[in-house]
């Protein structure tokens, strides 16, 4: 009611139902004013953020695509994206982010279980002259895989009609840290994550420079397995560490 006061644990319980309901990153933080400073904007999160902390030795997945096609960020209104869930039951989450060095961007987004679409307004691409090149873009579900709750990337359609699949993708990994190489185990796996079908073997992506922020492109291609399938990542540091990171997707023929 107007002119009444809510108690503070009212007023704590209010600010936790809208902080659940938002799908932004508390833990990234705006650049003071800026206009194209990450916060809420509509049904998603999306901007500019104050630089994390330097010599971050972590990998990052920064996109999965079955296809991306051109677009200009200074004339494009709106991107679709169109992706099929690993689970339908399920919430779809959607996250872009800003691949020039430097330059930190992120967009955040959730879908509700059964959307299989989003139609993304362009506005801060285009403020930020954030084209293809510039842009990597995920959705997954969180989904039960041998009673450990997963991550599951599915391929996304950006900017293009939906189509068959084809069972060729395009992973992009960031490193902290420049690399000397990147080795790839891919496997089919079932439902509980035992593997039905092993692609490749420690194959090493043979690129012959790996530096630190740049996106490492992983182009996944002649999948004849439908479902689960599991990318187990192992790079190889300059300075002579290493690190290791699993992503699990799933290819759904359509």
């Amino acid at each position: 009611m107007i002119g009444l006061k809510a108690s503070p644990a009212v007023l704590a319980a209010m600010l936790w139902l809208q902080a659940a309901q938002s799908p932004c990153d508390p833990r990234l933080v705006q650049p003071g004013n800026d206009p194209n400073g990450y916060r809420l904007r509509g049904d998603r999160c999306e901007g500019v953020f104050v630089q994390p902390v330097a010599g971050s030795a972590s990998l990052v997945v920064a996109s999965f695509v079955e296809s991306f096609a051109d677009f200009n960020p200074r004339t494009t209104s709106s991107l679709p994206l169109v992706w099929a869930p690993a689970e339908p039951s399920k919430p779809t989450f959607l996250r872009a982010y800003g691949l020039r060095r430097r330059q930190y961007y992120r967009m955040d987004a959730e879908r509700p279980a059964g959307i299989r679409s989003y139609t993304w307004p362009a506005t801060i691409l285009g403020n930020l002259d954030l084209s293809r090149q510039f842009l990597g873009v995920l959705a997954w579900n969180e989904i039960d895989v041998g009673g450990q709750a997963r991550r599951v990337y599915v391929p996304l359609k950006v900017g293009a009609m939906p189509g068959a699949s084809g069972g060729s993708f395009e992973l992009q990994l960031v490193a902290g840290t420049e690399l000397t190489e990147v080795y790839l185990t891919l496997a089919a796996v079932n439902e509980a994550g035992v593997t039905r079908r092993t692609y490749w073997q420690r194959r090493p992506l043979g690129h012959s420079f790996y530096p630190a922020q740049q996106p490492i492109t992983i182009p996944i291609a002649g999948l004849d397995q439908s479902g689960l399938h599991r990318l187990e990542i192992a790079v190889v540091q300059r300075d002579g560490g290493s690190a290791n990171t699993e992503v699990w997707f799933a290819h759904l023929t359509r």
